[in-house]
């Protein structure tokens, strides 16, 4: 989807085919690849299954299927999170306290996980601080789209889908709604771009866990208010684009208005 701008429509187009920003290459790597790399880790939680599974079969279940498949149905206890708001999302990282305490059987318990990506249900962009978070421990999720991988790939992902390119990028994905509401469906992340981590070296991965300690509990405020602080080189995101371009050769106070 485009943009009001060619130029913004641009930057998205070129950060999605050719995995470059001003110039700089950034190792990006589409979500069903990432996933499917990490096939036989993740097929361990449903090696009593014997069909092949695609990319989406990994993704944690919409409305629906949270509430008829999952909540009370099962014997394995897990935390769920139930509502997206300026309170739920307003970090980087879900605070344990807005998340409920369910029963699930196996098959949801495979789906459930750390990296929470906002999209099932619709919401409005702008009533959010985060758009992307974690969880410390596996969690379901109706209204958000929960993807698997380990607590630090969960944090180094967070910082990536909160930053400003990777916001630009979400917005190319997603579907307008009636009254200014935003949902992005599961078929389109097969085109979300996350960060490659094997092409990331151990500096490169420390500094953004150590970025994520740092801002983990830093409220964000909603998006406009932090996209006019970024302009003005203040608040959280400004601080988040900053350290994450640097570390990719870009400064943000030159190369970048963020």
């Amino acid at each position: 989807m485009g943009f009001h701008t060619a130029e913004l429509s641009l930057r998205a187009y070129t950060l999605y085919k050719q995995h470059e920003l001003l110039g700089v290459k950034l190792p990006l790597k589409p979500l069903p690849q990432y996933l499917l790399e990490r096939k036989a880790e993740l097929d361990e939680c449903f090696k009593k299954s014997k069909r092949s599974r695609g990319f989406e079969d990994y993704i944690g279940y919409d409305v629906a299927q949270v509430r008829h498949k999952c909540l009370n149905k099962g014997d394995i206890p897990v935390k769920v999170l139930m509502e997206i708001n300026m309170d739920t999302f307003s970090s980087i990282k879900i605070d344990p306290h807005f998340l409920k305490l369910t029963r699930i059987p196996l098959e949801c318990f495979c789906r459930a996980d750390r990296l929470h990506i906002p999209g099932v249900a619709r919401f409005r962009l702008m009533t959010i601080g985060a758009v992307a978070a974690y969880t410390e421990e596996p969690t379901i999720s109706q209204v958000t789209w929960t993807v698997p991988m380990s607590l630090e790939e969960a944090k180094i992902q967070t910082l990536w889908l909160d930053t400003t390119p990777r916001l630009l990028h979400i917005l190319s994905l997603r579907q307008d709604s009636a009254g200014g509401y935003v949902q992005i469906k599961k078929e389109s992340l097969r085109n979300l771009l996350l960060l490659d981590d094997k092409g990331l070296s151990c500096e490169q991965r420390k500094v953004l866990l150590d970025l994520v300690d740092k801002s983990k509990r830093v409220e964000m405020n909603r998006l406009a208010y932090q996209l006019e602080g970024a302009s003005r080189k203040q608040g959280i995101r400004y601080e988040i684009n900053k350290v994450f371009l640097r570390i990719f050769g870009l400064d943000v106070e030159k190369d970048l208005e963020v």
